[in-house]
């Protein structure tokens, strides 16, 4: 963690123009399953989670580094219960209070850093489930209000 810590001081240092945080797992304490993978966030805890994420990026800020997008689940569909990494499964129908609740916090705490959701494994699967969990939009969009500013999603290329 803290060769991590350093890079990020550095990327910010050396004028890298957009830094991008994303998390695997809430803490422990907040998942179904009290671990960092195979669980999901308990819809109880989404608003302590918000704050966490809000605290992490007000702690780099006070340290020089600025996060421009935050994203608060990293392929949502996938439970990684083997826990060969950290992870949680976020349901399609918990995605949107998730998204809301760290844009509101953002929003008064660290307003210049956007949320960014939601890191799908598949870009095919993202474009089916965003309806399903964006209550307001079509599609994530440029508002202030909790909702994504952008969606972000990523694929995995297997060497042969």
């Amino acid at each position: 963690m803290r060769a991590a810590r350093l890079f990020l001081r550095y990327a910010a240092q050396y004028g890298v123009p957009e830094i991008v945080g994303f998390v695997n797992s809430p803490p422990a304490a907040w998942t179904s399953n009290g671990k960092s993978c195979g669980g999901s966030l308990k819809s109880a805890s989404t608003q302590a989670y918000a704050t966490y994420l809000a605290d992490i990026v007000t702690h780099f800020a006070s340290e020089g580094v600025a996060i421009d997008h935050l994203s608060p689940m990293n392929e949502p569909r996938v439970s990684f219960s083997a826990c060969n990494q950290e992870g949680m499964l976020v349901p399609a129908g918990q995605r949107d209070d998730i998204v809301r609740a760290v844009g509101h916090v953002l929003a008064s705490r660290a307003p210049s850093t956007r949320v960014i959701a939601d890191e799908s494994d598949h870009v095919d699967k993202f474009l089916s489930e965003v309806p399903q969990w964006s209550s307001s939009a079509p599609a994530p969009s440029a508002t202030r209000d909790g909702r994504a500013e952008r969606g972000a999603g990523h694929g995995h290329v297997a060497r042969r």
